[in-house]
């Protein structure tokens, strides 16, 4: 009898281990993912599904759900609210997932190394400036050629070309260059020129 009562009492203690064990888990995992789509207004989740029925002719399900594509979404959100994309790529320092929207209209979501969105490109995305709009496909670790490559020839340059400068209306955006003309840091401040002109 006691040999029972012993199995028993072990069976009962493994099955509340396994049990807290299955429930720490969930718990542990980050809310916006466990509840993502549940947490969406909707008439954002009646446009996302419209988004994804159409692979084509579906602007503006796109000019709706843009506003929802967050600095830092993971791309399995991203996924989530657009579905699989038309074309994807893998670069060097970013990847991207491309939506056709209507003929040559693309939406296109640009993602780091880490899979968290960097950027959003279409043409119902507004931006003050052409280098406000490339500025974040600037990154550490590119060589000045790729940096002129997008932002073109610096409006201002410190003495010893280090540090690179442009600017528009609004903001100032500075490179700087490590001695192996590698970009080691990226600074995007309200307008007010800090390198002497070159």
């Amino acid at each position: 009898m006691k040999k029972y009562i012993v199995i028993a009492t072990a069976f009962s203690l493994l099955s509340g281990i396994i049990i807290f064990s299955v429930f720490r888990q969930k718990k542990n995992i980050p809310e916006n993912h466990q509840t993502h789509k549940r947490t969406l207004p909707p008439d954002i989740v009646q446009t996302s599904e419209e988004f994804k029925k159409h692979v084509y002719f579906r602007v503006e399900q796109a000019k709706k759900l843009i506003p929802c594509l967050k600095q830092e979404m993971p791309k399995e959100e991203v996924l989530d609210l657009l579905g699989p994309p038309t074309a994807e790529q893998e670069l060097e320092y970013y990847s991207t997932l491309c939506y056709g929207v209507f003929y040559s209209d693309v939406l296109k979501v640009y993602f780091d190394k880490d899979n968290r969105l960097i950027y959003v490109d279409s043409p119902h995305v507004v931006f003050i400036s052409h280098y406000e709009r490339a500025w974040p496909l600037v990154r550490c670790g590119m060589s000045k050629s790729q940096a002129k490559s997008r932002f073109n020839v610096p409006s201002v340059l410190s003495d010893d070309e280090s540090k690179w400068q442009y600017k528009d209306d609004r903001y100032v955006y500075t490179i700087t260059f490590d001695d192996n003309n590698r970009i080691i840091d990226l600074e995007k401040s309200k307008r007010e020129l800090t390198c002497e002109s070159h």
